[in-house]
């Protein structure tokens, strides 16, 4: 038998793999029926099994070892076990030492092991590892087994016991001692007791976990690794230490007596440490009770953290404490963090929420916290100094610094409850001081300006902040539970920095003739106004204004000017400008207003420009102006209970912005000269989308979409639009009363009545797609219309109507029209190059004026294909033909063209008409086809000088051509092939000339029957022709250069 330098790889990954599992586990996958030796009175490992062991010499054992295969001790054996001996295993089974592992037992002669199994598992416990310190580890006892230590194998366990077993110590080069050990149950799969990784240094002593899950951990896989712990104890656990968790090393913890009672979460953490602690105890944990990181630092010495389930001490980024207990924790119970902190003398009891918690810098001197459940000092970004310090009752606030620097120096500040001290941004040196109750009027200055120093103001019946006839600089100041106005400048300036403002009667901030800035300040919960300046400018900067019952910010004949704010639940309006101009914009963080009961902004009498300002849930209006400008850039209006953008007698420009779900129109300009809408949206709104009363609209680049009423709509005025998309109007797309439209690269997507309509005016449209329209896709009521690349799908009615006015237009794809293609009435129609089909009555309709066609195609109209009613036809190219996909449609219902006044047609092709061919009062038709229809091919009704030339009529259900049969007829048939037709080739015709007339009316063959002159009487007839006055040349064959020129 052959093993490999250490044992078998096969054997080392199931180490690797079921050393950690459960027994449980491990029965799946391990073969449990193979036996080991059995230890009788020697100790000789039996060589008749069939699994690979190997020792090579030196051995001991003694009573009992059963281990039942795997062992492997080499590189150059040693083994012995002795004293009280047992080890036992199986199944699967273990060992695998690589040279030495003795341990020979004593008091109470362990070494033990075990198991050889009372239920299902598998094992592969023990391992040591090979070069270095001769084995020895001592005592021992694992039950069920695991311990693997390697490279260098041992320097120390010692009294050892492990029960459900782990310590597994990994790489190593030197140090290592447990010392006097026992772990115990180590619950089961989550295990631990020791595991450490890579080592140097651990150093554990004297020992104990008890229940176990975890129970040191460590990680060292270097930098400056080490872990040394000292008198020890843990109990229940999960966690008591964990350390490193493979982060990115730089360890040493250290510790001294420790003792950490029942935890089963946290109890120490740590990861890339330095720590240190001294006489710890912690307590009943059940999350925290000490963590450290944000690569840690934290010292205590004297600590106790008593009965946490969450924070009590946590120190993201360093903490030195000092003679700090605790107490009830639950949450909170200092936090500290980012590498500020130290904290002297303690105590802190109640917490649950803060009793204290930084972030940042803190330094608290003789301390005492006391009740907590929120505040007790907070720090967050960083300084706060505090040197006296006691706080009291807590409960909220009781010191407070948000962004920087608080010093209260002799302090005291009891009540709590709220506030009693706090800053919000920047300098508050509250000297000296003691807020107490923390309730009522707190600095109130009459003629003289205010720095608030050395003081938090709460519940309080006057003014918190009060003065007259000078200026108040409020900075890091909380204020809270007032009964009056919260800040007060009368006939003085107000400048307010990093304040909150809560639950105040009054005004929170309120000027009288001096201008208010102020910047970073949360004000929520106010009786009344957010901010007001009366009779001054108000300028707000990083604002949070929340629940306030009138106006969120209000200035009375001053300019008001916001960025960075969010106003949330205002009940009044959001920002209100009276006689000023409002400019609002989004700063770096953004303006929001959300869930306001009027107007969001509001400029009356004054300009409005808004940029990147997000306005959501408004009772009216989103941006409101009377008599004034309005410019929005960037916004956003969501929820508005009437409009979404509105200007009164003024200009609106609009930009980049969105306004979705508005009751009423979208962005509405009324009587004012110009709005211009770009690179906006405008979703959802109940009535019309854009709107412009009495004024000219620009816009581009816009999407308007689920529109109540019209999509885009000018009433009294211009419409330029490029590039607009219009989706969902229950009305029309577009619509353009009393104005001229210029609409290019636009669409219109599901309108409930015409895509684009204009009423008395012109209109201009290049580029267009209209889909899914309730009623006609392009309607211009009394005015001209000229039309370009305009497609047009699943329309309701006339794809284009134009009502007494001329139409020109090309490129049309028109497709799935319930009525008209295009319809011109009282009006002429120039068209070409289009395509018309799948129209549920006429192609083409001009009624009372004329049509000039040219390289158009109709295809499967539901009635005429082109209709010219009391109107000429000059037409060229024109196809009437199937354009269906199965080919087997009728082209058009009805007649394929009909021109009741004279037609000249040219290079046309009228194929499958389910009537007539071409119907028309008088026509000159040259090189066109009429075939495949259903009745006559063409028929000409009237006595004016009519002719039919260089054409093909063929295979139509009736006659080929059909002249008048009554009064003169004048109608002439030349150069013509006329074949298979049902009946007559030609009938009532004056002269037939040159024709090739053939295979008509079940006849075979060419009809060459002829009469020389013309004398006015139809008396020619014969088996193809009939009532014709006169017939030369007839031809026996085909006459070519007949049909369209271009061979369709």
């Amino acid at each position: 038998m052959t093993l490999p330098i250490r044992f078998n790889m096969t054997i080392l990954l199931a180490l690797a793999t079921l050393a950690c599992r459960s027994k449980d586990d491990a029965v799946d996958s391990v073969d449990t029926n193979i036996d080991g030796p059995e230890d009788t009175a020697d100790t000789a490992v039996d060589d008749d099994i069939d699994n690979t062991y190997e020792i090579c010499e030196d051995i001991t054992w003694s009573g009992e070892v059963i281990v039942g295969a795997v062992y492997y001790v080499c590189p150059t054996a040693t083994l012995t076990i002795a004293a009280d001996t047992q080890v036992k295993f199986m199944p699967s089974a273990g060992l695998v030492v690589d040279g030495t592992l003795k341990l020979e037992g004593s008091d109470g002669t362990p070494v033990v092991f075990t198991t050889n199994y009372s239920s299902t598992a598998g094992n592969y416990g023990v391992s040591v590892g090979g070069t270095g310190d001769k084995s020895t580890l001592q005592y021992a006892t694992f039950e069920h087994i695991n311990l693997r230590l390697e490279g260098g194998a041992a320097t120390a366990i010692t009294n050892s016991a492990f029960s459900d077993a782990t310590l597994e110590i990994y790489t190593r080069e030197a140090p290592f001692t447990v010392d006097s050990c026992t772990f115990t149950d180590n619950q089961r799969d989550n295990q631990y007791g020791i595991v450490a990784r890579d080592l140097p240094l651990l150093d554990v002593v004297n020992s104990t976990f008890d229940k176990v899950y975890v129970g040191i951990g460590f990680d060292g896989v270097q930098d400056e690794s080490a872990l040394s712990v000292a008198d020890t104890t843990f109990n229940e656990v999960r966690h008591a230490l964990y350390v490193g968790s493979i982060g990115e090393y730089l360890h040493t913890v250290t510790g001294t007596n420790l003792t950490i009672n029942s935890t089963s979460s946290h109890g120490m953490m740590l990861y890339s440490a330095a720590s240190s602690f001294t006489n710890l105890s912690v307590i009943d944990a059940t999350g925290y009770g000490l963590y450290a990181d944000v690569r840690s630092t934290l010292a205590l010495d004297n600590a106790v953290i008593k009965n946490s389930d969450a924070i009590c001490v946590y120190a993201e980024g360093s903490l030195t404490a000092t003679g700090l207990v605790a107490e009830g924790c639950g949450g909170s119970g200092v936090y500290a963090g980012k590498k500020g902190s130290s904290v002297t003398g303690s105590s802190i009891t109640g917490a649950v929420g803060y009793g204290l918690y930084a972030y940042g810098d803190l330094t608290l001197d003789s301390t005492t916290v006391s009740s907590a459940s929120n505040s007790g000092v907070y720090v967050y970004y960083g300084d706060l100094a505090l040197s006296g310090v006691t706080l009291s009752n807590n409960g909220g606030s009781g010191a407070y610094a948000q962004q920087g620097t608080l010093m209260v120096e002799a302090s005291e500040v009891v009540g709590n409850t709220a506030q009693g001290v706090q800053t919000y941004y920047g300098d508050l040196t509250v000297l000296d001081s003691n807020i107490s109750g923390n309730n009522g009027s707190a600095v109130y200055a009459d003629h003289g300006a205010v720095e608030v120093r050395r003081t938090t103001i709460e519940d309080t019946e006057g003014y918190a902040i009060y003065a007259s006839t000078a200026s108040i600089v409020a900075s890091e100041v909380t204020i809270k539970d007032i009964r009056n106005y919260g800040i007060y400048g009368y006939r003085s300036s107000v400048v307010l920095d990093d304040a909150t403002l809560d639950n105040v009667e009054g005004v929170s901030v309120y000027t009288v003739d001096g201008d208010l800035t102020a910047t970073n300040v949360d004000i929520r919960n106010s009786r009344s106004h957010g901010m007001y300046a009366y009779y001054g400018d108000l300028t707000v900067t990083n604002a949070i204004l929340e629940n306030i019952r009138e106006g969120g910010l209000y200035s009375y004949y001053g300019d008001l000017t916001v960025t960075d704010a969010s106003l949330t639940t205002i009940y009044g309006q959001g920002i209100y400008a009276y006689r000023g101009n409002l400019i609002v914009n989004a700063g770096v963080t953004g303006t929001t207003l959300y869930d306001v009961g009027f107007n969001a902004l509001y400029s009356y009498y004054g300009d409005l420009t808004a940029t990147g300002v997000k306005i959501d849930k408004v009772g009216q209006s989103g941006v409101l102006t009377y008599y004034g400008d309005t410019t929005v850039s960037g916004v956003t209006v969501n929820d508005a209970g009437t409009y979404g953008v509105f200007d009164q007698d003024g200009t609106l420009t609009m930009s980049d912005s969105t306004v979705t779900n508005t009751v009423n129109v979208g962005v509405y300009l009324n009587l004012g000269e110009l709005a211009t809408v770009t690179n906006s949206t405008v979703d959802t709104t109940g009535s019309t989308g854009v709107y412009v009363y009495q004024g000219d609209l620009i816009i581009s680049d816009t999407d308007v979409s689920n529109s109540g009423s019209v999509g885009v709509y000018v009433n009294i005025g211009d419409m330029v639009a490029d590039a607009v998309n219009v989706v969902e109007a229950t009305g029309q797309g577009f619509y353009v009363n009393a104005g001229a439209l210029d609409l290019s690269d636009a669409s219109v997507t599901g309108a409930g009545s015409h895509g684009v309509y204009v009423y008395n005016g012109v209109a201009a449209v290049e580029n267009l797609a209209l889909t899914d329209i309730g009623g006609t896709g392009l309607y211009v009521n009394v005015g001209d219309l000229s039309a370009t690349a305009v497609d047009g799908s699943d329309i309701a009615s006339q794809g284009v109507y134009v009502y007494n006015g001329d139409m020109t237009a090309s490129d049309l794809t028109l497709d799935d029209i319930g009525s008209q293609g295009v319809y011109v009435y009282n009006g002429n129609l120039t068209i070409s190059e289009s395509i018309i089909s799948d129209v549920g009555s006429q192609g083409l309709y001009v009624y009372g004026g004329d049509l000039n066609l040219a390289d158009t195609t109709v295809g499967n109209s539901g009635e005429r294909g082109v209709y010219v009613y009391l109107g000429d036809a000059l037409i060229d190219g024109l196809q009437v033909v199937d354009l269906s996909s199965t080919q087997d449609q009728r082209s058009a219902l009805s007649y394929g063209l009909d021109v009741r006044g004279h037609a000249l047609v040219t290079d046309t092709i009228i194929d499958k008409a389910d009537s007539y061919g071409m119907y028309a009062k008088s026509a000159e038709i040259v090189s066109s086809t009429f075939s495949n229809n259903n009745n006559i091919g063409v028929i000409l009704y009237g006595n004016d000088a009519s002719s039919v030339s260089y054409c093909d009529v063929i295979d139509n259900g009736s006659h080929g051509v059909y002249g008048p049969t009554t009064g003169t007829n004048s109608l002439d048939v030349s150069y013509n092939n006329v074949t298979g037709n049902e009946y007559y080739g030609v009938v009532y015709a004056r002269a037939l000339d040159n024709n090739y007339i053939a295979d008509n009316y079940s006849k075979t063959g060419a009809d060459t029957t002829s009469k020389g002159t013309v004398d006015g009487t139809l008396d020619v007839s014969s088996s193809q022709i009939g009532s014709i006055d006169a017939v030369t040349n007839p031809k026996s064959s085909s006459v070519s250069g007949t049909g369209p020129a271009s061979g369709s």
